[in-house]
């Protein structure tokens, strides 16, 4: 749908309720609305981002960091260390109302977890070939 449409950054929004499991676990939780599936994702070790993927780029690959977001409103939230992943959470629960995902500032750079191998992402469309290596044959590998 992204490929006949490039000119649309925004993401589909989920028709609630849905149904989710914690990857280590066997609870079935139902999740009724935008508040509650971010309080799921804050209570995944670490964190995920809006789409479930580990932020770091799958089990495949990191961010480099630094990496910068332009929010919905126009401003930039930059991760510098680790810590700061909590930044991009806290911006969205002072703006409930806002659906719409950051956009990564690009170029970006990834290292891949079998390799010392860095890449330079220059588009949206390079990291979801990236991410496509992960989820290709290997279980998560390139």
């Amino acid at each position: 749908w992204y490929e006949d449409h490039p000119d649309v950054r925004e993401e589909p929004a989920l028709q609630y309720p849905v149904d989710i499991v914690f990857e280590d676990s066997d609870e079935i939780r139902t999740i009724n609305n935008d508040e509650e599936l971010r309080e799921a994702y804050a209570e995944c070790d670490g964190g995920r981002d809006g789409d479930g993927r580990d932020r770091d780029g799958s089990d495949c690959f990191e961010f480099v960091l630094p990496v910068t977001f332009i929010m919905p409103d126009g401003s930039t939230i930059t991760i510098e260390t680790e810590d700061d992943w909590g930044l991009i959470r806290l911006w969205y629960e002072d703006h409930p109302d806002v659906r719409e995902e950051p956009a990564l500032q690009y170029p970006v750079d990834i290292v891949f977890e079998d390799s010392d191998e860095i890449r330079t992402i220059n588009n949206h469309e390079e990291l979801r070939e990236a991410y496509a290596e992960c989820d290709g044959d290997g279980g998560g590998k390139r």
